[in-house]
C-alpha cells in the first residue's frame, strides 16, 4: 500500500512539473540569482486592462489600438480575456549566457516549442517560440538579447497569433515591438 501511495504522489508531482511553462521553469532554475528582475502580470490584470479599454474606447489618444469586431466587442477585450498571464525576466549581467541557455532549452531535441520567427537588428537578437496544445497556441515565448541585456517574455493562455500585435501595444517591454512583425508576416 505504501508503494502505491508513493507512486501516486510521484506521478502527481511529475504532472505538476509539466504544467509549468518555460519562463516559470527558467525562473525556478535561477531563483536564487539576484541578477534577475521579474515582472508577473496575472489574468486579473489583463481583465483590468480590458475594462480600461472599454472605458476609453472613444479616446483617440490611448496607446492601445481599439478595433470593434462585427459583434460590437472590442478586439482588445477578446484578446486579453483568453490570456492567463505574462511573465518577464530581465538581467543585465551575463546576458549572453542566459540568452544561449534559453535558446538551447527551447530548441533541444524533443522540445514542445516551435520557432515562429527570429530577428536580428543591429545588436539585438529576438527569437519567438510557440507551444501548441490541441491546435491552439497556449504559450508564446520571446527570448531577447540586446547588447548587455537579456529579456525573456512569456505569455500563457489561448493566444491568437492574428491579434498578437495588440499585445505588443499593451506592454512596454524591450523587444515586445517585435510581436508586431508576427502579424505582418501572417
Amino acid at each position: 500500500m505504501k508503494k502505491i501511495t508513493l507512486l501516486v504522489v510521484l506521478v502527481c508531482l511529475g504532472w505538476g512539473g509539466f504544467a509549468q511553462n518555460f519562463v516559470e521553469e527558467f525562473e525556478m532554475r535561477y531563483a536564487d540569482n539576484e541578477n534577475f528582475s521579474v515582472v508577473n502580470i496575472s489574468s486579473k490584470m489583463f481583465e483590468l486592462i480590458a475594462m480600461m479599454a472599454d472605458e476609453k474606447k472613444t479616446d483617440s489618444e490611448t496607446k492601445i489600438r481599439y478595433q470593434i469586431s462585427a459583434d460590437g466587442e472590442l478586439e482588445v477585450q477578446k484578446m486579453v480575456s483568453k490570456l492567463k498571464g505574462m511573465k518577464v525576466l530581465t538581467s543585465e549581467v551575463d546576458a549572453r549566457k542566459y540568452y544561449d541557455a534559453a535558446v538551447k532549452d527551447l530548441t533541444k531535441s524533443g522540445s514542445v516549442y516551435e520557432e515562429l520567427m527570429n530577428v536580428k537588428e543591429k545588436k539585438e537578437w529576438v527569437r519567438i517560440y510557440t507551444r501548441e496544445k490541441k491546435g491552439t497556441v497556449s504559450e508564446l515565448v520571446m527570448v531577447i538579447l540586446d547588447e548587455n541585456e537579456f529579456v525573456l517574455i512569456g505569455f500563457t493562455g489561448e493566444i491568437d497569433l492574428k491579434q498578437i500585435s495588440g499585445i505588443a501595444e499593451m506592454v512596454n517591454v524591450k523587444g515586445a515591438e517585435q510581436l508586431k512583425k508576427i502579424d505582418e508576416n501572417k
